[in-house]
């Protein structure tokens, strides 16, 4: 699946108002963080609710944002939440996200050693 990562910057307003709601309540854990680090903090807060997500889609089709980009987007978001909610993930995923290894870790992957 290929995400169009430029519908995050048709959200420009949307997460500007994110960002100064979530520095109000809580600076120095927030500071520092860049454009891509906010967009994503955005969609993993609002895939969270229902609702919002409802709100963000008609946003975003009255932006002129095709429905399966969107859906696609949500999509991913979904997907990464849960993985990490679980802790579930490939031994490729582990590497490129550079996650040190928990033991509670489930992979999606079984090796065995002969």
């Amino acid at each position: 699946m290929n995400i169009d990562w430029g519908v995050i910057d048709k959200l420009e307003k949307p997460i500007k108002r994110f960002k100064h709601k979530v520095l109000d309540s809580d600076y120095e854990d927030f500071k520092n963080l860049d454009w891509l680090d906010w967009g994503t903090l955005f969609m993993t807060t609002i895939v969270n609710n229902t609702k919002k997500m409802i709100e963000l889609k008609v946003f975003l089709l009255s932006k002129g944002v095709c429905e399966k980009k969107i859906n696609e987007l949500f999509y991913f978001f979904l997907k990464t939440n849960h993985k990490f909610e679980n802790k579930i993930f490939s031994w490729n995923e582990m590497e490129e996200l550079d996650l040190d290894f928990d033991p509670d870790m489930k992979t999606t992957i079984d090796y065995t050693i002969l």
